[in-house]
């Protein structure tokens, strides 16, 4: 793993102890950002292309043994990062809109198979 892998493992691995803790109630991060529907989705689509090319680009180098643990960290990692700013929304918009967090990981799951599956020139 490179030092940009491992500083971005080390990030989402962040982000999600940070979402657990809100969750349990251990921090509070409902307001803290304001962040609307469109900016959380286009996140999405990027972090999941990101993701699927970085995949895709793994799956070459890597051997048929790790693949799988590289595919849970290439899709669960960037998620952390979406739900970490959908947590931090206002929680009238989260009330508001209580599916977002199954849209965007349906926008990020689009978004990460397209270059994950299909052929092109981030597989080469």
């Amino acid at each position: 793993m490179s030092a940009l892998g491992a500083a971005l493992a080390g990030l989402f691995l962040a982000c999600w102890v940070v979402v657990l803790l809100g969750e349990f109630g251990v921090v509070h991060l409902a307001g803290h950002l304001p962040l609307g529907l469109y900016p959380l989705y286009s996140l999405a689509v990027s972090l999941g292309w990101g993701a699927g090319i970085a995949y895709a680009r793994l799956r070459r180098k890597v051997e048929p043994s790790r693949r799988f643990f590289w595919f849970l960290l290439c899709v669960l990692g960037p998620l952390g990062l979406v739900f970490l700013l959908r947590v931090m929304a206002p929680l009238a918009e989260q009330e508001a809109a209580p599916l977002v967090p199954v849209l965007a990981f349906g926008v990020f799951s689009v978004f990460f198979l397209l270059p994950a599956i299909l052929p092109g020139p981030w597989s080469r």
